[in-house]
């Protein structure tokens, strides 16, 4: 155990403050970045890291949540609905186009078999030079 004086936080806590997940932090502690962690003699499933030993393992502890960085602002919600609307319309629009060229390969490929009856269908001309005659003994 660590000096009592000296400021700790739960992996919990310490996630939170960093903005990463528990598992992250708990990682970090399996493999041994916070040698002067502890488990809480009242509650022995709960850890507590010196802040000190989270600065100096690399977490900032002053991070601001993801989540509340990923949420988007008043004013940028009003764009957010447009471009949204802009990328429906060019779904649209695509799906659109694809169901078109479907189409059109499916023609295609109807031409094709066509194509390949009748080349099946005709003869090989008959060969009528020098090694065509010496081939049929001529």
């Amino acid at each position: 155990m660590t000096d009592p004086a000296t400021p700790s936080l739960t992996l919990t806590e310490a996630a939170r403050a960093a903005g990463v997940s528990r598992s992250t932090v708990r990682r970090r502690l399996d493999a041994g970045d916070f040698p002067g962690a502890w488990r809480e003699e009242e509650r022995p499933y709960r850890w507590r890291v010196p802040v000190p030993e989270l600065l100096a393992a690399g977490i900032d502890v002053q991070a601001p949540n993801r989540q509340e960085a990923q949420e988007p602002a008043g004013e940028t919600v009003e764009d957010l609905r447009a471009a949204l609307a802009v990328e429906r319309e060019r779904r649209a629009a695509a799906e659109a186009l694809a169901e078109e060229r479907a189409a059109r390969v499916e023609d295609l490929r109807a031409s094709l078999r066509q194509l390949e009856a009748r080349t099946a269908a005709v003869a090989p001309p008959a060969r009528r030079g020098l090694l065509a005659r010496v081939l049929r003994g001529e």
